[in-house]
């Protein structure tokens, strides 16, 4: 009878493995954002993006957000480094309140070519918010130098539920 009852319990194990991820999940942050956009410098430099309204426990942040890419003259590939720098935001709530703040640049690390920029927490109110996001995106090629970047403006809506 306990053999029975070991193999039951080893035939349901893998079941409850697999149910383990959905729960994890769960405490992943939700993001609200707007469409894409693809920024262009002197065709030397893109950053492919999307500026976004990230929820965790019940607070939003402001988020930039995307890729970075070198143009090899015969190819778009990744940069050998990538940063956002000097990236500020203006909002305005669904209950019309407006602020304005700076976003926190990061690095890529080498050979990596994903970046973002981060805002700090604030309460998060249902409805529509409007965004008027600068960023500026530093690509840095063989020379270990900041050669290149893409510096652009956004205005955008998203709509966020808490």
């Amino acid at each position: 009878m306990s053999r029975r009852l070991v193999i039951v319990l080893a035939a349901l194990v893998p079941f409850f493995g697999l149910a383990t991820p959905a729960f994890a999940a769960a405490d992943d942050p939700k993001e609200f954002c707007a469409a894409e956009f693809t920024d262009e410098a002197q065709q030397n430099a893109r950053f492919a993006g999307k500026v976004c309204l990230v929820l965790t426990a019940a607070k939003l942040k402001v988020a930039v957000k995307g890729t970075c890419a070198w143009n090899y003259s015969f190819y778009w590939g990744k940069p050998l480094n990538c940063r956002t720098v000097d990236s500020k935001y203006k909002l305005t709530t669904p209950l019309g309140v407006a602020a304005e703040a700076s976003l926190t640049g990061r690095e890529s690390g080498i050979g990596k070519d994903q970046v973002d920029a981060l805002g700090e927490d604030f309460p998060c109110l249902a409805g529509k918010y409007k965004l008027d996001v600068s960023y500026k995106a530093e690509m840095m090629g063989l020379s270990f130098q900041w050669s290149r970047s893409v510096a652009k403006q956004h205005q955008v809506e998203i709509e966020a539920q808490c």
